[in-house]
């Protein structure tokens, strides 16, 4: 028998159901300790969000220390997205620093609107930025990526 303490708010049960028997359990009055309670589908909203992110992203590496990204009261110095632009419509363009040095990491981010320039990007892979030439991968999210 399964105690529930009155802190607790929500349960999340996953697995995989067929479509007939989910509509019941979803469309049925569903009692716990004299409750009825409200069940719904899990969504996993952020983690989708950062899947259709990524399809469209790639990772910069191996850029040249120069490489900037930001807007001057004169021009904007982005050498980042003017680069990427001619292969797709830029989102947006990230070069990483590191805070305490305020110098660049050497790596960053393009995201464009369409999935096919990541595609085109990605299997082309041979660029050179400012003399430099530069890796070009498909960004993997977060949740997907290998921690060391």
């Amino acid at each position: 028998m399964l105690l529930l303490k009155t802190l607790v708010k929500f349960f999340l049960f996953k697995f995989k159901l067929d479509g007939e028997i989910k509509i019941k359990i979803l469309t049925r009055k569903h009692e716990i300790n004299g409750k009825i309670v409200d069940v719904k589908p899990a969504v996993e909203g952020k983690q989708r969000e950062e899947m259709l992110d990524a399809s469209r992203k790639i990772f910069v590496g191996g850029l040249d220390p120069t490489v900037t990204n930001g807007i001057d009261v004169f021009k904007i110095l982005d050498d980042l997205a003017n680069f990427f632009n001619k292969y797709g419509d830029v989102r947006e363009a990230v070069v990483l620093y590191d805070n305490n040095r305020g110098a660049s990491r050497c790596f960053g981010f393009v995201t464009f609107d369409q999935k096919e320039a990541v595609d085109n990007l990605v299997k082309h892979n041979n660029y050179v930025l400012k003399g430099k030439q530069i890796d070009v991968k498909q960004a993997m999210p977060k949740s997907q990526q290998k921690m060391p």
